[in-house]
């Protein structure tokens, strides 16, 4: 009964991670470069990239079967209504499917090889998942994908690099800013209160606000944010940090289809990739300086108790 169950819940979760993988796919499709006549926009910030690392780091490699078929519907539906070739469309869909999924299962082995167990606790922690999770391990998927796209017909030779570059990166910027905050906020809870109504939180409140919205034409404020995620890193440790990374990140990559915005004013397609470049320098740093703060905490607790051990009884 008990293994009737757990297959039960495992063919739920699979279908629940499709779904989301789907869902955020959509949402990730919006933030896509529309310069390029593809069928598959290569976005800024790709969520479902996030989202599957964290769930393999969070219940295991058993859910690989929900990662493909999340992602392989999105790409068949989007591959289907513009191609008459039912054949071609599906291999091409599988194709890219399996690149996501090698990539994911990849980057979930390296990470729970070599990271502790909360996999966000120290400083060699934040490094592994940089480089294995995001640097490395992405290069997959853009590899494997624009490869695809290419002998499919549906990306011209000129346009190989920037498309490769903008996958890459967008594949990127859903691990940093997405698993951090999934794996982090499930497995412990904040050491920290996050209590919205402390002078301090309200003041980190306005500071965001103001540096979101707040522009002045020719000054770039949102290069504030660099110090402004520290600060959080430094106060509020992981689960600050990695909240604020993903408010950064709306606050920024938003308002970018209008045109205006903290960082720049006219924008182009170019420019993207600077600003995803500019937006994991933030991730990388917040998280880094999360992870000192957290070692450096943590010493400090088995040095105090140390101390304790060793006063005399009596």
């Amino acid at each position: 009964a008990n293994k009737t169950q757990d297959i039960a819940f495992a063919v739920l979760l699979n279908i629940l991670l499709a779904i989301i993988l789907f869902a955020n796919a959509e949402a990730g499709r919006l933030l896509g470069i529309k310069t390029l006549s593809t069928t598959l926009n290569f976005s800024a910030v790709w969520p479902a990239t996030g989202f599957s690392l964290a769930a393999l780091l969070l219940f295991g490699f058993r859910l690989w079967p929900g990662i493909f078929l999340g992602n392989f519907i999105y790409n068949f539906l989007h591959f289907y209504m513009v191609g008459p070739y039912f054949w071609s469309l599906l291999t091409a869909a599988i194709g890219i499917s399996l690149g996501s999924l090698f990539q994911a299962l990849t980057g979930g082995y390296i990470i729970r090889k070599y990271a502790t167990s909360s996999y966000f606790s120290t400083v060699k922690d934040v490094v592994v998942f940089l480089f294995f999770g995001g640097i490395i391990t992405c290069q997959i998927a853009s590899s494997s994908g624009v490869a695809i796209l290419y002998i499919y017909g549906d990306l011209a030779l000129q346009d190989i690099p920037y498309a490769w570059l903008t996958f890459w990166l967008g594949d990127t910027m859903g691990v940093y800013i997405f698993t951090p905050l999934l794996v982090v906020w499930s497995i412990s809870k904040p050491q920290i209160p996050l209590n919205l109504f402390s002078t301090e939180r309200l003041c980190m409140l306005i500071v965001y606000a103001l540096i979101s919205f707040f522009t002045i034409e020719g000054y770039p404020f949102g290069y504030l944010f660099i110090p402004y995620g520290i600060w959080v890193a430094y106060r509020l440790s992981f689960h600050g940090a990695t909240l604020a990374l993903v408010c950064i990140t709306f606050s920024i990559i938003l308002p970018i289809s209008t045109g205006t915005g903290p960082l720049i004013i006219n924008f182009t397609d170019d420019m993207l990739l600077i600003i995803v470049s500019f937006l994991e320098i933030i991730a990388s740093s917040s998280l880094l300086f999360a992870a000192a703060i957290s070692e450096r905490n943590a010493a400090w607790q088995l040095i105090k108790k140390h101390r304790l051990d060793l006063l005399p009884k009596g």
